[in-house]
This record gives structure tokens, sequence and C-alpha cells, in this order.
């Protein structure tokens, strides 16, 4: 649906993002919103556009505003925000939608981390990531990885299915820096960057614990930064 969310509130006699925002603040006081009220009318304005990161990353706030304005979570194009882990191909619809929990897809290979080194044992892959694994042989990440997945529509779908099935957090983020206060805790956390990451974002991956895993997944490859300082 195009501009959802200016269609919907129009219908409701809203005839702003800031009344829509004020609406939300008042009639649902329960859900965390984390927010004023200015703050909240940008990021209305963002998912009307499209983009829905915040959104994704507070369900809760999503499904108040799918009831204010009467619209599905598909209409705002959330459909993990509740989640849903049933994966539509939108420019298939005569296609059966994946059941990221119990079907998998066509898997070539396995995929590598691009910070990953070949060692005595072999080239290490990211199923430690990826896959479910046997409790008894289960421990916690304890390094950086970076996946580069240039193809949209299959880092769609990983991301997709790992926030549906993964053991750990699954954090949807623009740039390195609005994650940072995720960063800082030390538990496993898998990332998935909207865009490709500039050279001066990963200075922020400097704000991570020591031996807390974090797995990256980006449109790029890892970028190198050509000078460093004895600091870095």
């Amino acid at each position: 649906m195009l501009n959802p969310i200016q269609t919907a509130q129009s219908a409701k006699g809203f005839t702003s993002f800031g009344e829509t925002a004020k609406a939300l603040l008042h009639q649902f006081p329960a859900t965390d919103w984390g927010l004023k009220q200015r703050s909240l009318e940008t990021q209305l304005s963002k998912l009307d556009r499209g983009q829905a990161i915040w959104w994704s990353n507070h369900p809760e706030a999503a499904q108040s505003l799918a009831t204010l304005l009467d619209l599905s979570l598909e209409d705002l194009g959330l459909h993990g925000a509740s989640g849903n882990h049933f994966f539509k191909f939108s420019e298939l619809p005569g296609l059966k939608p994946l059941d990221l929990k119990r079907e998998t897809s066509w898997q070539i290979g396995h995929a590598k981390s691009d910070s990953t080194r070949v060692s005595k044992f072999g080239e290490e892959t990211l199923d430690h990531w990826l896959e479910p694994i046997a409790g008894y042989a289960w421990r916690a990440p304890y390094k950086v990885d970076w996946l580069c997945v240039p193809d949209e529509l299959e880092r769609q779908l990983l991301t997709r299915r790992l926030a549906a099935t993964s053991r750990y957090k699954v954090l949807f983020t623009e740039t390195l820096a609005a994650a940072s206060a995720q960063l800082q805790d030390e538990k496993p956390l898998i990332l998935v960057l909207e865009r490709d990451v500039p050279d001066e974002d990963i200075k922020t991956l400097g704000l991570r614990p020591r031996d807390a895993g974090l797995l990256l997944i980006a449109p790029n490859p890892m970028p190198l930064r050509q000078q460093t300082s004895s600091m870095e």
C-alpha cells in the first residue's frame, strides 16, 4: 500500500502525523513508546515512506498503530512485527508463503565470515550463528563476524528466518551508531544493517565488550580502514 499512514489517518480524521502521534500516546499509554510526540511523528513519517526499522524493533508500538488506524501489519509493511514467521514473496503472489520455523530455503554451500581466517582445522563457517545447535555442543559466540549478502531478497529471507528462529537477539538498524546502546551489551547479538556501512561508522564497534559475540549482516563487504592509530 502506497503511503498507508497518510491514507488511513485521513479516514480517521487525523490531518497530520503529529495528530496521529498525539492520539497514539493518548489512547495507548500502556505501550512502551520510549519517544516523545515529535520523535514519534518522525517515525510515523519514516514508516509511511517504507522505512520500518524502528517499528520492526518495537512490535507492541506497531500493533498499537495498526489498531488505531484499523490496518493490518501487512498494510503497514510490517510483515514480521507481530512475530509472524511466514515469508511472503511479494513479486510472486502465486507462490505459497514460506514457514520460516518449519521449512528451510535452498542452501548451496556454507556462509563464511569476511573476517574469518583459515586455521589448521580448515575454514570456519557461520553455522554456529545461522543454524540450530544441540544443547550439549553449544558455546556462545565470542568473536565478531561479518556476513555480506548483497542480494536484497536473499538478505531478507535469511534475516527474517533468524528473527523467527535464532536463539540470539536479532536487531535491524540503518547504522552501527544507531545501535550503540545494544552493542555495549555483552550478550551475543545479530545486527542486520539495512544499507552499506561507511568506513567511519566502523569505529562504533569499539564499544563492543571484549569476547562478546557479534554477527553483522550487511549488503556490503566489511570495510577495511587504510590507516589506524595505535589506540585503534
